[in-house]
């Protein structure tokens, strides 16, 4: 595994986006909103990971399909205006309640 994923960069099949300091400053937005607003503890990865899958799709000119198995990140971010009209959101699972598992 370790050598196609070397193989896969080399051939730049998959590429590795540069966190930058503006992303790392709305990763703290949004684990301020999770965390205060929303009384939900998010994980500091899950939201690096959220942020940079926004930023992506911000720089494509393009809402991009971002898949999550995490319910508690997914009602999360469905809850943001700025994820739900970049991204489009899917839970890999069923729905909760009256929450469908896609945006």
């Amino acid at each position: 595994m370790d050598a196609a994923f070397f193989r896969d960069l080399a051939t730049q099949r998959i590429r590795v986006r540069t966190v930058t300091q503006l992303d790392l400053l709305r990763v703290r937005h949004l684990l301020r909103f999770a965390g205060v607003l929303k009384k939900k503890k998010l994980k500091s990865a899950d939201a690096v990971i959220s942020e940079c899958c926004r930023e992506l799709a911000l720089e494509k000119r393009r809402r991009i399909v971002f898949y999550v198995a995490d319910w508690k990140l997914y009602a999360i971010l469905r809850d943001i205006d700025a994820f739900r009209s970049t991204l489009k959101l899917r839970f890999l699972g069923e729905g909760k309640g009256s929450i469908p598992p896609e945006t």
